[in-house]
């Protein structure tokens, strides 16, 4: 399966797109995988601000050490 990430800068306009293939056993792994990946590609890329959208607030929430419930 193949995942991506979009960066915006605070005028919204894309700055980077990064494409993986990776395999998953489900969509809650899939997400969270990309989520990952957008944060080591931002790191790498000397980020310093970081906002991560996602549709999962299971994800989000582990992200930000969140009870998910």
């Amino acid at each position: 399966m193949c995942i991506a990430v979009v960066t915006r800068n605070h005028h919204g306009e894309v700055t980077w797109v990064h494409a993986a293939r990776l395999e998953f056993s489900d969509a809650l792994c899939e997400e969270a995988s990309t989520c990952c990946l957008a944060l080591e590609v931002a790191k790498g890329k000397g980020c310093n601000f970081i906002i991560v959208e996602s549709d999962s607030r299971v994800v989000i929430n582990t992200l930000n050490g969140k009870d998910s419930h």
